[in-house]
């Protein structure tokens, strides 16, 4: 391959060379993968993002109802339970608070 002595400036060239075929190979790579995004992209990917994103607003309602249970409420003050859990129902349904009527509330012990 080499005649004789090598040099260290051929051993560096070709470490350079090495380096920068693979290098310019792994970018290759790179923009192999996301043309696969681009051409492959599933349109029910923003329907699914939007499902976890409905998802997760209902978790945190449901972490703020239950911290509003944990709190100290007069339950005898019906007017004061009704807003709560008006409140809490229209947060996890989306729902304007006007829209929703409490019929009736009872205790479940």
């Amino acid at each position: 391959m080499f005649e004789g002595t090598v040099e260290i400036m051929d051993v560096l060239k070709l470490t350079v060379l090495s380096m920068t075929v693979v290098f310019a190979s792994l970018f290759a790579i790179s923009l192999i993968l996301e043309l696969f995004k681009i051409v492959f992209y599933d349109r029910d990917i923003k329907k699914k993002e939007k499902q976890k994103s409905e998802t997760k607003k209902i978790e945190s309602v449901s972490q703020t109802t239950e911290s509003v249970t944990e709190t100290d409420v007069d339950l005898e003050d019906k007017n004061m339970l009704a807003i709560l859990f008006t409140a809490a129902i229209a947060a996890s349904s989306g729902k304007h608070a006007s829209n929703l009527k409490i019929k009736s509330i009872k205790k479940v012990s």
